[in-house]
């Protein structure tokens, strides 16, 4: 691997040692961005998108202060106390039931230990304005039992806070369908994978676009706005027409779908909404416009027959100064069944022991948590402008560590400490867009490596994650893309990886990898044709010899066709990604030379872009611009001085 670059060891120390963003870096240190310059000449037009709306309202107030204005309501008051040995799961839903019919308000909880989730319990918030506060980290709620729900779509269970369950229940995806879906069972090799059939909560349809817009603007001309009248939330769907996959392969950044990509194969056959934006509404101008609250991010053109769907969020929903903790063993080994674990416990350590999902949240928080000894900590689930500030992670390492799903869009985290590992680690899947991850730390005490994760489409009629930012991030190695093969690929375009101090080795220098698509021997290659094969009896429940010869036949004929295997091109897995500043602990490589998949800049090994923060450069740009609605509150200090 070589010894570690020594400007490398300055910069990571400084990093460390200030983490508020505002890094004194010399100019031998720092190099201006291009990506960053276009920016500035035209946002509309260049690579980099505008990522100054993430986070609680866009940045234009203090939660805090917001909450402060809340009325406090004790625990006790409710019959709920400290340290007793009662299970309080119903107590405090009951109490968050009554504040939340009352008007919502904050829940306090006095330092001690609170027992919850006794037999698979688990609490809902399904009121706006409701805060769950403890008067320290010493508050601690312990989970005593799974919450796994296992028969259908297991990654989606509930978890012990969980935002949103009357609008959105948990094991299905919300969104927009095909307008001609076909009776499709998709499964992946997992075994513990019980399949999808592909239905979904659908949002309600509410009227037609009926003019092109354009990437920056923020009015829709639409065919009647009386139906958007008590809409504050919408989806702008954009679809795919009939043996035309234009969209698709638009978000994809591709000029041609790789025959295995099953899912995004369907998208002109089956006419899929693959842009699927969670936005507010602003405001209604006339009987045919509609202001959104921040300008478009791609172009809604004719050709995409975009329309607008209603959706129903919760508001001002908080999670506040307290510690979460679980009784989990902490025995996690990934997708373990059947060599290492029966079905049920590879579906628990896969997706029974969750924290917090903040799930149909519009302008949430999560500041000051922690989060213990969880295989799936959080989630942030078709939420938008949500917070989370200030949390840390640890205990047994688990399955993925800060997951966005669904509609997920504008979110930030920020000031992130992991103590610990996930197989999953931070990232996310489906139409996640705009989110932003800065000042990210793992402290790796146990040399083991971690990567960013992308994990595809979730569903049939979704995309898979763009135009997300992750800068200054501590203690990642590379970018990984997972999730089922048919899913693939892991991510759409225009990911941004700013200013990342890259830590970690995983027996390959490439910064980008598919789980799909690993290189490996020959007897690993034919061992994993017999596990495909057992997978696919197991699923059909068929053991016929002329149906076990054909699978296996099937199987063997993928073992030297180039769609099984990429070799060393795995970036070409992830189109119009953009790397600047990517500094590397040990040499690192991407074989892209020529900009022709991926964008790169700043990637020597020790030297960053400026600016540092462009998340907080272009928050203060936005302010300076004088906005109509200007930032009045930097939260997380993103705001480069």
């Amino acid at each position: 691997m070589g010894a570690p670059h020594r400007q490398y060891i300055t910069l990571a120390k400084s990093f460390k040692e200030k983490r508020d963003r505002n890094i004194d870096i010399s100019r031998s240190q720092a190099k201006k961005s291009i990506f960053f310059n276009s920016f500035r000449e035209n946002p509309n037009s260049s690579l980099i998108q505008d990522f100054s709306f993430a986070g609680f309202d866009y940045g234009e107030s203090d939660p805090d202060a917001l909450f402060a204005t809340f009325k406090v309501y004790d625990a006790k008051n409710y019959g709920i106390y400290p340290n007793k040995s009662e299970d309080c799961t119903l107590k405090i839903q009951n109490a968050v039931d009554t504040i939340g019919r009352d008007g919502g308000g904050i829940l306090f909880f006095s330092n001690g230990i609170y027992n919850v989730g006794q037999h698979g319990r688990f609490i809902q918030i399904n009121y706006s304005k409701i805060v769950i506060k403890g008067e320290s980290k010493s508050t601690v709620f312990v989970s005593h039992s799974p919450t796994l729900m296992g028969e259908k779509n297991p990654w989606l269970s509930p978890f012990v806070f969980t935002t949103g369950e009357l609008l959105q229940s948990s094991n299905i995806f919300f969104g927009v369908q095909f307008k001609k879906r076909k009776s499709i069972i998709t499964r992946s090799a997992s075994l513990t994978d019980p399949g999808s059939d592909g239905s979904i909560i659908e949002a309600q349809y509410l009227t037609k676009v009926v003019e092109p817009a354009y990437r920056g603007d923020s009015i829709l001309v639409v065919d009647d706005t009386k139906s958007l009248e008590g809409s504050k939330y919408v989806i702008l769907a954009l679809f795919n027409d009939y043996g035309n996959d234009e969209l698709i392969k638009t978000l994809l950044s591709v000029d041609a779908l790789r025959e295995e990509w099953k899912t995004a194969k369907r998208a002109s056959d089956e006419i899929a909404p693959s842009f699927q934006w969670l936005v507010e509404v602003e405001r209604i101008l006339d009987s045919k416009r509609v202001k959104l609250k921040q300008p478009l991010r791609v172009d809604a053109k004719a050709e995409f027959y975009p329309e607008l769907y209603g959706v129903e969020m919760l508001e001002n929903v908080g999670f506040v100064n307290f510690t979460l903790r679980s009784k989990w063993n902490g025995i996690f080994r990934h997708h373990g069944f059947p060599i290492y674990f029966s079905k049920r416990e590879a579906q628990i350590m896969d997706y029974g022991w969750n924290g917090i999902n903040m799930k149909r949240v519009s302008h949430g928080l999560i500041k000051d948590v922690v989060i213990d000894n969880f295989t799936n900590p959080l989630y942030v689930q078709d939420a938008r402008n949500c917070t989370v500030d200030k949390v840390v992670i640890k205990g047994s390492s688990g399955h993925q560590g800060i997951k966005l799903y669904g509609h997920s869009s504008d979110n930030l985290f920020c000031d992130i400490f992991f103590e610990t590992c996930f197989a999953d680690m931070m990232g996310g899947e489906g139409n996640c867009y705009g989110n932003v991850f800065t000042c990210i730390e793992y402290n790796n005490t146990e040399n083991i490596y971690v990567d960013f994760d992308l994990h595809g489409f979730s569903e049939g009629p979704f995309s898979p994650p763009a135009f997300n930012l992750f800068e200054l991030v501590w203690g990642f190695r590379g970018i990984k893309g997972g999730g089922a093969l048919f899913n693939q690929p892991a991510c759409a375009g225009y990911n941004v990886w700013w200013n990342i101090f890259s830590e970690g080795y995983d027996r390959t220098p490439d910064v980008f990898v598919n789980t799909c698509y690993h290189k490996s021997n020959k007897i690993k290659q034919i061992l994993g044709v017999i596990v495909r094969t057992i997978v696919t009896l197991v699923h059909k429940k068929s053991i016929g010899l002329s149906f076990v010869a054909n699978t296996l036949k099937e199987n063997l004929s993928k073992l030297n066709n180039d769609t099984s295997v990429l070799r060393r091109e795995h970036f070409k897995l992830f189109r119009s990604s953009i790397i600047s500043g990517y500094c590397t602990k040990y040499p690192m490589r991407i074989y892209d030379s020529g900009d022709n998949y991926v964008y790169v800049e700043n990637f020597s090994g020790h030297q960053l872009s400026e600016p540092i923060s462009l998340f907080g450069e272009q928050r203060r740009i936005r302010a300076k611009l004088g906005d109509q609605n200007e930032i009045k509150y930097d939260d997380c200090n993103q705001t480069t001085k």
